[in-house]
C-alpha cells in the first residue's frame, strides 16, 4: 500500500520562508555592527598611534639638538637642511615663541607666523607638521621652561589638529 504525501508539505521541506530568511538577517546584522564598531576604532586608534609617534619623534629631535647660541642671549634649534632657528631670551612674565612648518619627513621648511601656526599654513612645500617654541622663565633663577607643541595636519585649523605637547627645562646660558 502506497501512502501519497501531501503536495504542500514536500514543497516546504526544502525551503525557507521570506520572514524566516528576513528575521536571520536581521540577527547577523546585529551581531554584525559592533565588529564592524570595532574595526573602525581600531583604524582611528592606529592614526592616532602614528602622530603620536611622530610627534615623539620631533620633539625628541629638537630637545636634543636645541643649544645655546654665542653670545647667550638666543637658544637656536639646527635643522640639517636650513638655517637655524631662534629663539630668544624670555623676558620677566613674557615667554618668547617661534613657530615652524615642517614636512612629512620632519624637515623644517620654513619659520611661520602664529596668524598662520592659528588659521593652518596653506600647501605650499606640503607641510605636515607645525611645531610651536615656546620658552618661559622658570620659578628656578637659573631655569627656563620650554613646552614644545607639535601639531598635525598643518592644513587645518587650530582646533581640529591632533596635538602632542611636551615640556622640559633649560639652563640659562
Amino acid at each position: 500500500m502506497k501512502t501519497r504525501s501531501h503536495p504542500r508539505l514536500i514543497a516546504r521541506a526544502g525551503a525557507f520562508s521570506l520572514p524566516e530568511v528576513t528575521i536571520s538577517m536581521g540577527i547577523v546584522a546585529v551581531l554584525m555592527l559592533p565588529a564592524l564598531a570595532m574595526l573602525a576604532g581600531g583604524g582611528s586608534m592606529q592614526s592616532l598611534a602614528q602622530d603620536r609617534e611622530s610627534a615623539g619623534r620631533l620633539a625628541r629631535e629638537i630637545t636634543t639638538t636645541i643649544r645655546s647660541t654665542g653670545s647667550g642671549e638666543s637658544f637656536e634649534v639646527p635643522f640639517f637642511n636650513a638655517e637655524p632657528l631662534n629663539l630668544g631670551l624670555p623676558k620677566a612674565g613674557t615667554p618668547t615663541a617661534v613657530f615652524a612648518a615642517l614636512d612629512r619627513e620632519g624637515c623644517f621648511l620654513r619659520e611661520i607666523s602664529e596668524a598662520e601656526f592659528i588659521a593652518g599654513t596653506g600647501p605650499a612645500g606640503d607641510p605636515l607638521h607645525v611645531v610651536r617654541l615656546r620658552l618661559s622663565r622658570s620659578a628656578h633663577p637659573s631655569l627656563l621652561e620650554l613646552d614644545l607643541s607639535v601639531q598635525r595636519p598643518a592644513v587645518a585649523a587650530e582646533a581640529s589638529r591632533s596635538k602632542e605637547t611636551f615640556q622640559t627645562r633649560l639652563g640659562i646660558p
